[in-house]
């Protein structure tokens, strides 16, 4: 069996929005439950194209499970650091597995008509809110892959790569509702020590750096610093309205399993002798402080156990972290993350800003952490700090979002450098642009496809035109491989000619990706197979079949018969959004 996979590597580069607006990203939510220790069942709840009525199930045993969220977390008894130097080979590896868990045929067959509504608007986006149990929740979903490229190793195969796809935890609680703020409010940052005052985690470097990548931004936000043992660190005084809350130490658990931050590390005894603060208290003090987002770059700070009891307390957004990372890392995520909510990005823009940000730096000094900030947002409303505009204001938005799209076009040519032929555009982009062409894989017909792939190339409307092309019947990992891909494909384009399995791939798509367009094609003397009457009758099939004659009569048609008879299918078979 030979599979060639051929992406067109002049595609445009995707940027999440035009500089003058924010990316309206709709809610695509998805809950998930474990039923027994081989097997949980997931669902969508809500999307713009609709929801599941019944969960799918999903084999994912336990031990899978805790074996990779085990993988990440910190010990500080034993000096395990989990995953804080992860590498993109392994954070791929992660990714494959979880991708079938996440995405299964009938959750990617919403997500991929959700992006393409989307698509359909010049700032729409993509908000995957993960609504999933205890046992679920801590798995490092960030390093998801695409359905359509989990078999690759690329850094282009990172769903999140993508800017116009979010992924937060919790569903929208209608509850919480944020109001303008009328001046600005505080930011309180408590940094723990280690005992006599040594600054053993590096808190004031991380305080002091994060500062002064603030200071562009300092009339809209400027941290003030705590120590976490002083008296009046987690008073009400101290954090009087403190809008931002962040910590900089550790996060543990005592021997009830209690989640507690540390409030000074000791050094001549146990962790267990640590001053502590728990979870449960510091959401009552928060709750007081009218605190609205709320940071910890802490080891395994992100959590469900350490995070409950706030987000239970009514706090609209938290950002925490799945295990250990290092204090450099915090600091470029954070400062990315605080400037673009300082200047009134949403915290998509701003989180999707700052894990690309992490994403590029990362590669440079040979990590692959950003995968390890977690984000949990209850709140409705992604805009957390809305600010009055001002011109000082607007020109100073304009610089991040420029930024910001530098920072995109920068990522995907670093991962066009290094997944070279395994690239891919981004998924957003992918489907606006990808054209998926089906045939078989023999030297005469391998000829027309590779022409028809030439062709497209070509094309103004800028497509990016991919051979999936096979020469045996495969088993179900092929069909899947290729559903996938149809998923995030425009259109369709099937060569019918001599065909062996392609009836299989067709049968597959067709009926399940009713809104992308099929065009067959057959050459003049070939005659359809069986059973395509099955499939013709669908309402996204094009017809009648094209014949061509030749290489050269069927280019000459391609662009009336079949370019021109897609995009008007495409029109005809989009389902309305619900949004």
């Amino acid at each position: 069996m030979a599979i060639s996979i051929r992406p067109n590597f002049q595609g445009r580069i995707a940027t999440p929005a035009a500089s003058t607006g924010a990316t309206d990203y709709a809610d695509f939510v998805i809950e998930g439950a474990r039923k027994s220790r081989s097997r949980i069942s997931i669902r969508v709840a809500a999307s713009s194209a609709g929801k599941m009525a019944k969960s799918a199930p999903i084999d994912f045993p336990a031990a899978l499970a805790d074996k990779i969220r085990d993988s990440f977390r910190s010990n500080m008894v034993t000096g395990g650091a989990g995953r804080m130097t992860i590498q993109m080979d392994e954070a791929a590896q992660i990714g494959k597995e979880l991708c079938p868990v996440l995405f299964p045929a009938p959750v990617y067959r919403l997500f991929a008509q959700s992006l393409a509504n989307a698509m359909n608007h010049l700032k729409g986006g993509v908000r995957i809110r993960l609504a999933l149990d205890e046992t679920l929740v801590d798995l490092p979903w960030e390093y998801v892959l695409r359905p359509d490229r989990r078999h690759d190793n690329a850094m282009s195969s990172f769903l999140l790569l993508d800017p116009r796809i979010s992924l937060v935890r919790q569903q929208a609680n209608p509850v919480i509702a944020l109001k303008p703020l009328e001046n600005d409010r505080g930011f309180a940052f408590a940094g723990t020590l280690w005992e006599g005052g040594k600054d053993g985690w590096q808190v004031y470097q991380e305080y002091s750096l994060l500062r002064e990548a603030l200071k562009p931004v300092a009339k809209f936000i400027a941290p003030e610093f705590f120590v976490a043992t002083d008296k009046a660190a987690f008073e009400h005084e101290s954090g009087r309205d403190a809008a931002i809350f962040h910590y900089a130490g550790h996060c543990d658990f005592d021997s009830e399993d209690r989640p507690y931050l540390v409030r000074e590390m000791p050094t001549t005894a146990s962790l267990f002798h640590a001053p502590k603060l728990y979870s449960s208290d510091l959401a009552k003090l928060m709750k007081k402080w009218g605190t609205r987002f709320a940071v910890f770059s802490a080891c395994n700070s992100g959590y469900w156990p350490v995070v409950k009891p706030m987000l239970d307390a009514g706090l609209p957004a938290l950002v925490g972290v799945n295990g250990a990372v290092s204090s450099q890392s915090s600091i470029e995520f954070c400062a990315k993350l605080y400037e673009s909510l300082a200047v009134g990005l949403t915290l998509d823009e701003a989180v999707a800003r700052a894990r690309l940000h992490l994403m590029r730096w990362g590669q440079n000094e040979g990590m692959f952490d950003w995968g390890l900030f977690m984000v949990y947002m209850p709140s409705p409303q992604s805009l957390l700090f809305p600010r009055q505009p001002s011109r000082t204001l607007n020109e100073r938005q304009e610089e991040v979002r420029r930024d910001f799209n530098e920072t995109i076009e920068r990522t995907q040519e670093q991962a066009r450098t290094l997944d070279q032929m395994n690239f891919s555009e981004i998924a957003s982009e992918s489907i606006k642009c990808r054209v998926l062409i089906l045939g078989r894989f023999t030297g005469r017909r391998l000829k027309v496809l590779k022409a028809i792939q030439d062709h497209l190339r070509q094309h103004p409307n800028h497509y990016i035109p991919e051979l999936f092309v096979y020469d045996k019947p495969k088993e179900r990992d092929l069909i899947e491989s290729i559903t996938a891909f149809a998923s995030l494909s425009r259109f369709i384009v099937a060569d019918l000619s001599e065909p062996k399995s392609i009836q299989a791939e067709l049968q597959a798509i067709v009926p399940q990706y009713a809104s992308v367009p099929v065009v067959p094609i057959i050459n003049q003397t070939g005659k359809p197979y069986a059973t395509t009457d099955n499939i013709f009758r669908r309402e996204n099939v094009v017809k009648p079949v094209l014949r061509y004659r030749n290489i050269d009569d069927l280019l000459s048609k391609l662009d009336d018969e079949v370019v021109s008879r897609a995009e008007e299918k495409r029109v005809q078979v989009a389902p309305p959004s619900n949004n």
